[in-house]
């Protein structure tokens, strides 16, 4: 984890810049996946999740579109993460 929520909210930030590929670049992914596993099978009902993950790549919404289903499971760009912020904070 690269981060703790606690306040209003609570839970734990996995946070990655990728852009291109190659190098420890192409890790990102599977360790996106792997945190995204870990939150599913063993995270608190009451913490959120957030996979926040700047990139240029296709994955993305491929791991996005795989956990969509888990409501306390996120996974965002920034710009994605400071709109969830202010719309769940109000």
């Amino acid at each position: 984890m690269d981060a703790k929520i606690s306040g209003k909210i609570n839970g734990w930030i996995f946070a990655k810049v990728c852009m291109g590929s190659g190098g420890h670049q192409d890790n990102v992914f599977h360790e996106a996946v792997q945190y995204c596993d870990w939150a599913k099978e063993y995270g608190n009902d009451d913490e959120i999740y957030v996979a926040l993950i700047d990139t240029d790549l296709d994955w993305f919404a491929t791991i996005k579109d795989t956990y969509k289903k888990h409501k306390n499971i996120l996974i965002v760009n920034h710009v994605e993460f400071q709109e969830w912020m202010l719309k769940t904070d109000s």
